[in-house]
Order: structure tokens, then sequence, then C-alpha cells
């Protein structure tokens, strides 16, 4: 079979039929060929025609072959471009002159022509293989010099450097082309890395060491190195390598000061300040130590209104603030960090907590209270305390218990300096706990829908029911709402929740529906904000009710007050889409907390729920009989239907009748009752019979 080479051949010859034969050969075998009629001509035209080899006679006029070949050396690239001599030539001398010239191989006129391919193809791969060790090489210096490492070898009693120190120290390390390591040895590392290279010569033993030379001028150079012994054609090699690795150790020290560092205040950070802790507790086992967590609760303020670059410098401030009221006199060393955001811990040596906390209330207090001026403008702070003092355990444990007093500040009554309750984390892990139960429990459908009535207080008919959810819990019994419901809203949990209680009351009323029970009777169903800002929430609502066969006005969605607070859009976006739909809409609990008159006239709001705080104290009680005398009489102007909840005893219900409220759930009518009860309930009731007033389990 015919060897093909496929590759750009220059043939450079003067004789015109010689390149005319050897280009009738070459391309049969698959090259392309360019012509060269001499020495001088191919040097103008190899740059352009880019060949891959040379085929060069050596006797030609303008420029012979010998300083043809010499002038190709010399050009950028060609150093490893094979050239193939052809001459007529036989002598020894000839050969010899044209290798001293830069050929790679040479043969007499006229050549083999069936073996010229083979030949070609051989020294192209050679070419090619010297083109990719140097360019290895190259690869590997770079490296080398990027990673500032260098090879020794065991010369003359010591190890030598195959590099300069001066290369691979940098500039100003050593004088060039000195290479012996022992010179330079930092007097403080000397005999550590002697002994090492003891070990290698005399039993072998490699090492991994990390010392430091001594370089003219005083500079110092931080070096890893590495020894071995190997063995290599019948002989014992002692070698290794050395690293500069200077830069990286000021790095690395760095990197460990800014992780201990605040970067904006230059305090320590928390992890600093738990290190400083610990140390002085181990020092001084058994003497008072407090932690103070400091929150101003004003960085969110004044980075919206004037940027973070004015925010770092309140942080500043606030840590001068700080480190004058500090009492410890620096006894500590680090007795003051910058946690998170504008909280700060301050560790405070020899007090109580009682004692420190009344410290703090009269004296630290109205200094953390006063203004700050940022940007040329003042902020006032709302600055909270939280106290813990050292037990046992860590720091972390004492930084925690300060940082979790201070959070209860913030959900307390009013008071803005705590002292750590360990029973705080009693609760902590029992709600941790609970909002594990609650997601399982999700996970599970371990919930139950009951339902309370609602009745006209003018007929005493059945106008409604208000479908409620109940979590039976494993080991627990049945667990009311007010204890679960809140937890799954924080944790996001209450919106698959509220897509069980809805499903299930659309199944339910279906099944009355079939069994001809109350036909018409609307169902109530509690829905969160979550739920509502949800933008497909009504396409939830119109799936359910499609599933069960139900037109949209058997279902209520009732919805509290305090949902409207900041004008959530979304929320009455929602609410219009469901009216829209033609289902009713409930506001649940009106009057508690935030009531507005302008929501009443652009919400779709159908009735409005009088809870059961102006309720309970009917009709004994002035104000509140006043307020749902207000109540009700709005909502009337309004066109809206009133629902009063938790009426219990029929004197509540004759007044709230009596000033026109239109309907009533609570106690005096029926308990929330699951479903089978609720279809005996209202069964009883239509056939006149006394219904169950108490469900089970209640």
């Amino acid at each position: 079979m015919p060897v093909r080479v496929d590759a750009r051949i220059m043939v450079v010859d003067d004789n015109a039929t010689v390149r005319r034969v050897l280009r009738e050969r070459l391309e049969r075998a698959g090259c392309t060929v360019v012509e060269a009629a001499d020495g001088a001509e191919a040097l103008r035209r190899v740059a352009a025609e880019a060949p891959d080899l040379v085929i060069l006679d050596l006797d030609m006029p303008v420029m012979d072959g010998f300083e043809t070949c010499r002038s190709l050396r010399e050009l950028p690239g060609f150093d490893h471009l094979p050239v193939l001599v052809l001459t007529g030539r036989h002598d020894a001398e000839s050969v010899r002159a044209a290798f001293e010239a830069g050929a790679t191989d040479f043969n007499v006129k006229p050549p083999p022509l069936d073996l010229l391919p083979h030949r070609l193809r051989f020294l192209l791969r050679a070419s090619r293989a010297m083109e990719e060790l140097d360019r290895s090489r190259e690869r590997l210096e770079r490296t080398r010099r990027i990673a500032r490492l260098g090879y020794w070898s065991w010369q003359g009693g010591e190890p030598v450097l195959h590099h300069d120190l001066a290369e691979l120290l940098g500039e100003g390390g050593v004088a060039a082309g000195e290479r012996r390591i022992a010179r330079f040895l930092h007097p403080d590392d000397r005999e550590e890395v002697r002994a090492a290279w003891r070990g290698l010569v005399e039993e072998g033993r490699a090492f991994h060491l990390e010392h430091r030379l001594l370089l003219p001028g005083g500079r110092v150079a931080v070096v890893e190195q590495e020894g071995r012994a190997s063995r290599a054609a019948g002989r014992t090699l002692l070698e290794g390598i050395l690293r500069d690795v200077t830069e990286q150790r000021k790095a690395d020290l760095e990197i460990r000061r800014l992780a201990l560092q605040d970067r904006v205040t230059g305090l320590a950070n928390q992890l600093r300040f738990e290190q400083v802790v610990d140390g002085w507790l181990a020092r001084r086992p058994g003497e008072a130590l407090a932690v103070l967590a400091v929150d101003f609760d004003l960085l969110g303020r004044i980075n919206d209104a004037l940027g973070q670059a004015h925010g770092d410098g309140f942080l500043r401030q606030c840590a001068s603030r700080l480190a004058a009221l500090s009492p410890s006199g620096r006894e500590l060393g680090e007795d003051l960090a910058r946690a998170s955001g504008d909280e700060f811990l301050v560790a405070v040596p020899g007090l109580d907590g009682e004692t420190l906390r009344e410290q703090v209330e009269r004296r630290w207090m109205a200094a953390l209270e006063r203004p700050f001026v940022v940007g040329g403008r003042e902020f006032v702070p709302r600055p909270r305390v939280g106290i813990a003092v050292a037990g046992e355990g860590p720091a972390s444990r004492l930084c925690r218990d300060a940082q979790a007093a201070l959070r209860a500040t913030r959900r307390g009554d009013g008071d803005r300096v705590g002292l750590h309750d360990p029973a705080l984390y009693r609760r902590i892990r029992e709600r941790i706990a609970l909002e594990s139960a609650l997601r399982r429990a999700v996970e599970r459908d371990e919930f139950e829908v009951w339902y309370q009535p609602q009745v006209r207080l003018g007929s005493g008919e059945v106008a409604g029911v208000e479908a409620l959810v109940r979590w039976r819990r494993p080991g627990h019994g049945l667990v009311p709402p007010g204890v679960f419901i809140g937890v799954a809203e924080e944790t996001g949990l209450v919106v698959a929740l509220g897509e069980r209680v809805l499903r299930r009351a659309c199944a339910d009323m279906r099944s009355w529906l079939r069994l001809g029970v109350q036909p018409g009777v609307p169902v109530a169903v509690n829905v969160s904000a979550r739920q509502l800002r949800r933008g497909r929430f009504p396409r939830t609502v119109e799936a359910f009710l499609d599933a069960a066969g139900l037109a949209p006005g058997h279902l209520e969605i009732e919805v509290t007050e305090s949902l409207f607070l900041g004008d959530d859009e979304a929320a009455v976006a929602t609410l219009e889409e469901l009216a829209r739909l033609g289902c009713s809409i409930a506001l649940d609990d009106f009057g508690t907390g935030y009531s507005s008159m302008s929501y009443l006239k652009r919400l779709p709001i159908d009735r409005l729920k009088l809870d059961r705080a102006f309720v309970a104290d009917l009709p004994g009680d002035p104000s509140s009989a006043a307020i749902a005398r207000a109540i009700i009489g709005m909502a009337h102007g309004l066109g809206l239907t009133v629902v009063a909840e938790g009426v219990e005893t029929p004197e509540q219900r004759d007044f709230l009748a009596d000033i026109g409220c239109d309907l009533a759930q609570g106690y005096l009518f029926a308990r929330p009752m699951p479903e089978a009860l609720l279809r005996s309930w209202l069964v009883a009731r239509e056939a006149g019979r006394p219904p169950l007033r108490r469900a089970a389990g209640e």
C-alpha cells in the first residue's frame, strides 16, 4: 500500500527537471509541493509558504545550500524545521558541512524515489516530537517560575539549586549565579535543615519542612523544601525541590487577621472575641464574667437614607461609644467586638448579672441613646442590650445566651435590657421541636377539619359554617390552632396546610349536598396572607370547586384585617379576583388592632366578623356595647353583614339581636365539631330535636 505523507514540502533546486520529478512523486504520496529555484528565493518565500519540510540542493547559483540552511535556521520559528539535503556530492566533508549548517538529514542524488516518502514521514515525525518536547519544556519552565519552584541535587557535600536563587527569590535575592542553599540558611533554622539533610544522606530518609533563608540586605524569605533519595542506573540520587512561599505565608497571615477582625471598625469579630473570652475563662476559673450583646437598631435606616459609606462611619461611632463605656480597662485585651449589623459584644468582668443590669439601665442606656450625627443628619438609636453571665460551657454559649436575651427584648413587654433566662432555651427547643413536628404533620396529613355553625339571630336558622383546622399530633392528642398556626405562618407551611383545609372543606360540602343536608349553606375558610400573596391562589380555589362540583357561592374566604396593615396590593388584587369568581369575602377579627375605614371602602368585603373581645363583656360593659353598636351601624351603612364571634350566653345573644347584629357563632349554639358530628347536628336541628352542643375532644 503506497505511503501517504500529508505535509507541505518546499523543494529548493536550480534544476527544473529535478524539481518536476520530485513534485510528481511527492504529490502522488499526498504532499503539497512548492518550488524555489535557489536559496535566496526560498528564504524570501519560506515564511509565507510555511512548509513542514524543505528538500534542499547544495550546489545552486545566487546562494548555495550551505548558506541557505544557515540563514534558514536563523529565522524565528524555523529552528526545528526538517531540512533534507539532496546533492550529487559524495564526500564526507560535504556531509559534515551540511550538518553543521543545520541540515536534518542527507541523501545523494538521485534519491530512491520509492523510499523518499518513508524518509520524509520519519523526518516529519521526529521534528514534531522535538517541537512538542520544546513546548513541554517551555510549559514546565513557565510553571516553575509561576510556582517559584527550584530543583536541587546533592553536589559537593550540600544541595545545589539548578536555578539561580536570585531568579527563584526575585530581584534583590542573591547575586546571580549563586546556587548553594546552605550559605543562606537562617541562623535559627540552620540546625533543623542540616539535620534533615543528614537524615537523607545517611539513612535515605525523605523530608518536607518549611524554613527561612536570610538574604543579602536582611530580607527574609520563607521556603518549603523537600528531599528524597531514589535509584537510577544503579546509583543513588539525592534530589529535592525548593519553593518560595514568602508571599503565600504573608497572605495566610493577612487572611487569618482578616478572619478574626471586623473590616469596618477594626474591632475583633465574634470568632476572635470568643477566643479571647475562652482564654480569660481558662486563666481565671470561677471569676465573674458577663457578656453584653448591644444592638443600636439604626444601621438599616442610615444605609437606606445615606448609603453604605455613611453606615460604615456610623458603625465606627458605635465602636468608639462602646469603647468609652467599657469598664474592663482592656483587661481582656480585646473586650469589644462587632458581631453583625450594628450589634456588638462587650465583655465585662467582675460583676454579677443583676448588678450589671442595673448599671446598664442606669448609666449605659443614657449614653447609648444619645443621637448620632451621620452625614450632617441626626439619627436617634433604639438600643437594646442582652446580658449573659459565664457559667458552664465555652464562650460561644455565653455569646449565644447574650444574643438570645437581646432577641427576647424585641419580643417582650418594652424592657430594652434583658438578662438571659435559662428557661428561654427550653422554650426555643420546644419551638424547634414544634416546627419539626409540624413539618412532618403536613407531610403525613395529621390535620382534621372541624366546623362551627353560624346562626341567624332573627330566625335561629343555620346560615353557614366556619371550617377550623385541628392537629391530632401523635402522643399529644388534639392541638388547638392557637398553638401552631403562628408557627405555620412564619415557616411558610401555612400554604400547604391551607390548601389541605380548602380541599377538605370543598369535599365535605359536596357530600352534604348529595345527602341533602343544609343545601346552599356556605362554608367559611380562613386564608393566610401568604396564600393571598401567591398569584395563582384563585386558580387553586377554582380547581378545588370544580373538582367538588360546587358553585363559587358555596365558599366564603375569611381574612384577618391585620393583613392590610401595609397596604398589601398583591393580597388586595387576589381578593378582587376571588370576588369576581363569585366567592364571598369575610373580614375576621375586626376592630382588634389596625381598623381603617379606607380599606373597607375599597375591598370586596361581604361580611364583618365582630371579634369576641367586644362580645365577651356584653351587655354589662358600656364601652363594649358602644363599640358593638358602632361597628354594626357602620357595617350596615356599607351594606355589609355582621357576624358576632364568641357568643356564649343568652344575654349576649339577645343584646346583639336587639342592636341589629345579623349572625352569631359561639358555644351558646354549638362548639366546633368534626364533619360527621356536624352532619348529625344539622339533621337533628332540621328535625326539631335539641342539637348536640359539645364536640368530643374539645
